[in-house]
């Protein structure tokens, strides 16, 4: 990479004021004074599929934010944010609608650095800022279209961090040794040199807060425009990648590492160091988006490969998945987790298991029997729920045997796992191993979960979430067979839209030399 190519993308860009509508603040409050969010939200209107909006009002002292209403329809022209909400406090303060409201530190910098740059007149999506976080309704409406949000932004900024263990020169020095073709200048560096530069770029635009939240997933991997951005620093998705998998030949000395696709986060063992883990999933979530543009992804594989991410709220572990797949599920936060365990299961197993089948698409997944089987530890993991539960395990048995066709007789478990423990490397392979340990469950508890739920086939079994709740153990077998009926009916509807897509896509594939398997 030439040096003055590079240069170029530390130079903010002039932003052009396209068609931006007007607005106005009400009266400035002291901020001081203890927020409410009377006045500063009205209500949306969700049949014209509103967002809000806000940007930054200039002219004034602090940071003050007006916000304003846009209906999707209508193809707004605005950026959206991606970042980490972190575990701090909200100890900072700024004004919205005229009012005193607080915002955690880290994206207290984000305001603070735009507004230090002159360049806040544009409209940005900003989850914390433009949901009503307080009201379950509204943050239910809008995760159902934060897919259509990153997806029709004209950029997405990835907002890092403010703190970056690089200097500007040492990533222009770290791009330009990026590039493979200059042979004969690497050969005359220090190779600790190098490992000490790609250290820097790894800590500055790899940090753990970021990558390891489910929320990130879905809004790299559908943004049209990509840019990451750590304190003055900007790099564009293309860069990135280039830089972490040159890191990682320095680290490993070839660029043949573990596949993250093979193994979700939760499966990798006490041992595995989060840095390693970064160096393989990062470079596997920014692949992922090239590819995901032209296969479509299952709402199975997403959870099995990315519910572990991190969330502040349990239920984002699937919701904020669900923009980037052909799903039937819709967010819903007031339903008990049970509730939200069920479909998302049922339509990870039905769905997976057969529309892999009927999709040339789908098989560039790579997936097998094993994954499916496996998102449902990882599913339960996420949501906390215990799978020697009876009504949890009970749901774990119909769901298998609804999707596989098995004939209970209590050893079903033990042949899933073994089939699937075997399909493998073997005894010796190591997530058939974890994924065992998850619960403490061994082969032989398996096989005796299965035959201890089938002795309660005579009993009043209670809801986990909802004690007073409880039904027959007949009851509760077709609640859980009508929820599997449905799903086969959305998982029809989804083949029927596949079908009606796939020559498309298939054609758009073949324009864009798109073939082989994904990973990085």
């Amino acid at each position: 990479m030439k040096l003055s190519k590079a240069k170029s993308i530390f130079t903010r860009r002039s932003r052009r004021d396209e068609r931006q509508p007007t607005a106005t603040t009400d009266s400035q409050l002291d901020p001081t004074t203890p927020r409410t969010l009377e006045g500063i939200y009205q209500p949306l209107d969700a049949t014209k599929r509103e967002i809000r909006l806000m940007r930054m009002v200039p002219d004034l002292e602090g940071i003050q934010c007006e916000l304003r209403a846009f209906s999707l329809n209508d193809k707004p022209v605005f950026t959206a944010l991606s970042y980490c909400w972190t575990k701090e406090p909200p100890t900072e303060t700024i004004v919205l609608q005229g009012k005193p409201f607080p915002v955690r530190p880290n994206l207290y910098n984000y305001l603070h650095a735009r507004a230090q740059e002159g360049d806040a007149s544009e409209w940005i999506f900003i989850d914390a800022l433009c949901i009503n976080q307080e009201n379950v309704g509204e943050r239910s409406e809008q995760v159902a279209l934060m897919g259509d949000v990153y997806r029709g932004a004209k950029e997405v900024v990835a907002w890092l961090g403010n703190e970056a263990s690089m200097t500007e020169e040492e990533l222009l020095t770290w791009l330009e040794w990026c590039d493979l073709s200059a042979d004969a200048k690497q050969k005359s560096r220090s190779p600790g040199d190098v490992r000490l530069l790609g250290s820097k770029f790894f800590e500055t635009f790899a940090p753990p807060a970021f990558w390891l939240r489910v929320w990130i997933v879905q809004e790299i991997v559908l943004a049209r425009r990509l840019l990451f951005r750590c304190a003055s620093l900007f790099l564009r998705a293309e860069q990135l990648l280039q830089g972490l998998r040159r890191h990682r030949r320095v680290i490993y000395g070839s660029d043949e590492a573990e596949d993250f696709l093979e193994t979700p986060r939760c499966l990798y063992g006490e041992e595995d160091s989060c840095g390693m883990i970064l160096l393989i999933q990062v470079p596997s979530i920014l692949t992922i988006r090239e590819r995901a543009r032209t296969h479509p992804m299952m709402l199975g594989e997403a959870v099995y490969l990315f519910a572990s991410q991190g969330c502040s709220e349990q239920y984002d572990c699937v919701f904020g998945l669900l923009g980037m797949c052909y799903t039937g599920i819709h967010p819903d936060y007031s339903k008990p987790k049970l509730e939200v365990f069920l479909p998302v299961l049922s339509e990870s197993y039905i769905g997976m298991d057969s529309l892999r089948t009927s999709s040339k698409l789908l098989t560039e997944w790579r997936l097998h029997s094993g994954h499916i089987l496996w998102s449902a530890e990882v599913l339960l993991q996420a949501l906390e729920l215990h799978p020697k539960h009876p009504l949890v395990a009970l749901i774990l048995i119909e769901s298998v045997k609804w999707s596989n066709g098995f004939d209970f007789g209590g050893t079903f478990w033990y042949r899933s796992i073994l089939s699937i423990y075997y399909e493998q490397k073997g005894p010796s392979n190591a997530p058939m191993h974890r994924i065992l340990r998850l619960y403490g469950w061994t082969l032989s508890h398996a096989v005796m979960l299965g035959l201890q739920v089938y002795r309660l086939r005579n009993s009043v079994l209670h809801h986990p979430d909802k004690a007073p709740e409880a039904r027959t153990y007949s009851e509760w077998v077709e609640h859980i067979r009508e929820v599997h009926w449905a799903t086969e009916n959305v998982c029809a509807d989804i083949c029927k839209t596949l079908a009606e897509e796939e020559d498309n896509l298939v054609e758009q594939i073949g324009r864009e030399g798109r073939v082989g398997t994904i990973g990085p």
